[in-house]
């Protein structure tokens, strides 16, 4: 509903007062970062993973998204680096490493609204720990919706639901 991709059946969705169905819906969801609980990533190059919504985003905004996502330690250990090319599905990364491809894909071009489904659910409690201080970076500069099962990824929330 958030994306104006379901149907609202009572009440609205409403940005800034004006409801989603009279806002250009392009331009909505190109201020909406989104990663799903199962990470979707593109037999492709980490770079181009990352970049895929956003393929013209210049080389610092492509490192800070994969510094916030605690993705450039990883990536840097490679020997091909950001070219690594992750097979079909990512089968060359952990379930750890492509959770953290595809939120730095949702952090990338300075979303206005990020929705996280289960984004850590994959990560070891240190990657995790530090996936949640970028995100407590990210509060007043973006509504986050993190849906998560774990207390520790809930903890950065202003509210819990």
């Amino acid at each position: 509903m958030l994306l104006g991709l379901a149907p609202v059946s009572s009440g609205a969705v409403r940005i800034n007062g004006v409801p989603l169905p009279e806002l250009p819906l392009t331009s909505v969801r190109q201020r909406v970062g989104y990663m799903g609980q199962d990470a979707t990533i593109y037999n492709t190059s980490i770079r181009r993973n990352v970049l895929w919504n956003h393929p013209d985003a210049d080389v610092s905004q492509y490192l800070k998204a994969l510094e916030c996502a605690a993705a450039k330690s990883f990536v840097d250990r490679f020997p091909a680096g950001s070219e690594t090319q992750v097979g079909n599905a990512g089968a060359t990364l952990s379930g750890g490493e492509r959770q953290r491809v595809a939120l730095a894909r949702a952090l990338l071009g300075n979303p206005g609204l990020l929705i996280l489904d289960e984004a850590t659910s994959a990560l070891d409690a240190q990657t995790e720990a530090a996936v949640t201080a970028a995100l407590r970076d990210r509060k007043g500069v973006a509504t986050i919706i993190l849906i998560a099962h774990r207390l520790a990824s809930a903890r950065v929330a202003d509210r819990i639901c």
